[in-house]
C-alpha cells in the first residue's frame, strides 16, 4: 500500500522563480527576507488508491499590510508541477518553491491554484475530477499563526494537503469478507492547512499488535498501516492531523503547532482503539508516543 507522506525527504523542484504579482516596491519599502513553501500531505487510508495526483500552477503569498491602493498586495511564484501526494507520508515533505525579496512583514494567506486532479485506484482505473474555484482564483489557505517575514534566515511555511479528507470516495471503498465493494469515482472537497515550521514540533512513534488478551506486549509485532489522529482540544469542532504507519510500524506527524492535543491509535475493527494526551510546550519539541494495539476478543 502506498500511504502517503511521511518518511523524512526533502525533494526539491527544479521551479523557475516567478515575478511579483500586484506588488510595487514603493508602496513597501523596508527590508525584505526569503520564503520557502513546502508540501506535505495526511494519509489516504485505504490500500487501493495507487496515486493522487494534483496539478499546482501557483502559489501566491498575501502581506497583511496595505499599499497605497489600500489593497494587500501578492507576491507570486510559478510552480507548473504535478505532485503525487502518496508520495508525501510520515514526515516527508517537498520543496514546492522560494520565494526571494519578500517585503518584510506578517503574511497570514496563502493562495494555491490547482487545476486538475486524478486518482489512480484499483491497479488501472483513474477517475479525473472536477476542480471548483481553485482553478481561477486560488485555494484559499489561512497561515496560523501569522508568518514573519524579515532577517538572515529564511521563513518557512509548511502547507499539508490531507488527500483523506480533500478526496472523497464514492461507492464503498472496504473490504467486507472477502468481497470487494465498489469504488464509482472521487469528489474534491480540499481541506488544507499552513504553518509556519519554527512554530511547530512533531509526533512521532512506533505502533505493534499483539495477540487478543495480551497486555504484556511480550509477543508484539510492528503493525503497518495503523491510524494516527491527532486531535486539538483547543478548537470546536477539532483540528484533525492524520498519519499510517509504514512497513515498520512508524508514523511521523510534522508541522504540530504548540497546544495540548489528544492522539488516538486504531487498526480497522479488529484492535482497539488506544489514546493518549501529548503536548507540543515549545517550538521544535519531538515527542515520542509509541502503541502496542490488541486484537479484540470477540
Amino acid at each position: 500500500m502506498k500511504t502517503n507522506l511521511i518518511f523524512t525527504i526533502l525533494l526539491l523542484l527544479g521551479i523557475a522563480y516567478g515575478c511579483s504579482d500586484q506588488i510595487n516596491q514603493d508602496d513597501l519599502k523596508g527590508q525584505s527576507g526569503k520564503v520557502i513553501i513546502k508540501l506535505t500531505d495526511a494519509p489516504f487510508p485505504t490500500n487501493r488508491v495507487d496515486s493522487v495526483l494534483v496539478d499546482i500552477d501557483w502559489i501566491k503569498l498575501k502581506s497583511n499590510s496595505s499599499d497605497s491602493t489600500g489593497e494587500s498586495p501578492f507576491t507570486m511564484i510559478n510552480v507548473d508541477t504535478t505532485v503525487n501526494l502518496l508520495d508525501l507520508s510520515n514526515g516527508i515533505s517537498m520543496v514546492l518553491g522560494e520565494l526571494d525579496h519578500v517585503p518584510e512583514g506578517m503574511y497570514s494567506e496563502i493562495r494555491m491554484r490547482v487545476t486538475g486532479a486524478t486518482v489512480v485506484y484499483d491497479g488501472d482505473k483513474r477517475d479525473d475530477i472536477k476542480i471548483p474555484s481553485g482553478s481561477t482564483s486560488g485555494l484559499k489557505i489561512k497561515i496560523s499563526p501569522a508568518l514573519e517575514v524579515g532577517g538572515f534566515n529564511p521563513a518557512v511555511v509548511l502547507i499539508d494537503f490531507d488527500a483523506s479528507r480533500s478526496f472523497l470516495v464514492k461507492g464503498n471503498p472496504f473490504n467486507k469478507g472477502n468481497s470487494k465493494q465498489e469504488i464509482t469515482g472521487f469528489k474534491f472537497k480540499p481541506v488544507l492547512r499552513a504553518v509556519p515550521l519554527d512554530h511547530t514540533g512533531e509526533v512521532s512513534g512506533i505502533v505493534k499488535d499483539t495477540i487478543a488478551g495480551d497486555t504484556t506486549g511480550a509477543d508484539a509485532v510492528v503493525l503497518q498501516g495503523a491510524q494516527l489522529n491527532l486531535i486539538f482540544e483547543g478548537s470546536t469542532p477539532p483540528d484533525t492531523i492524520s498519519a499510517l504507519t509504514d512497513e515498520e510500524g512508524k508514523y511521523r506527524i510534522i508541522g504540530v503547532p504548540k497546544g495540548d492535543y489528544i492522539l488516538s491509535c486504531s487498526k480497522d475493527t479488529l484492535h482497539n482503539t488506544w489514546t493518549e494526551d501529548v503536548s507540543i510546550i515549545e517550538n521544535g519539541d519531538v515527542v515520542t508516543q509509541d502503541f502496542i494495539l490488541t486484537k479484540q476478543v470477540e
